[in-house]
């Protein structure tokens, strides 16, 4: 894979690590990473989106975007798994907000599983972390859901 000025991913890595200054650090790693995906899965009790990189303003449009549709189709369930971003800025944060708003009010379940350490401490600093179902990975989030689903 190729890094941003041409230089293999593994070469310009290393070049930013020798930064002194952990911002620039912090905005080479963006340029590698922010060109994400947003991915979608369904499973027997809920929709899956997992995002993959920096979940920045342009993600956080994606995800948006794809909550908007599931919620339109009158999924029951939205889990948005963040084992693959490794960073969520306030862009980021605002999208899930309003991605959790827009399930509310179309009496949609949605939840966050998959949280890194620097995912976690944000939402544990905004007091989000009250304010979200989480979950540590996909599994327990459908052991819940199953729970909470009605016997047919």
């Amino acid at each position: 894979m190729i890094g941003p000025w041409h230089l293999p991913l593994d070469t310009f890595i290393r070049k930013a690590f020798t930064e002194v200054n952990q911002w620039s650090v912090c905005l080479a790693f963006r340029r590698v990473l922010s060109a994400g995906k947003v991915e979608n899965y369904m499973t027997s009790v809920a929709q899956i989106i997992q995002p993959a990189g920096v979940l920045d303003r342009n993600m956080g449009r994606e995800l948006r975007d794809e909550v908007t549709v599931l919620v339109n189709q009158d999924v029951p369930a939205i889990l948005v798994d963040l084992s693959q971003v490794v960073f969520v800025d306030s862009s980021g944060l605002g999208a899930l907000v309003s991605c959790l708003k827009l399930a509310r009010a179309a009496q949609c379940q949605l939840a966050i599983c998959g949280l890194n350490d620097q995912v976690k401490m944000l939402l544990e600093l905004t007091s989000m972390d009250r304010v979200f179902k989480i979950f540590t990975d996909r599994a327990a989030f459908e052991r819940s859901i199953t729970q909470e689903l009605p016997a047919s």
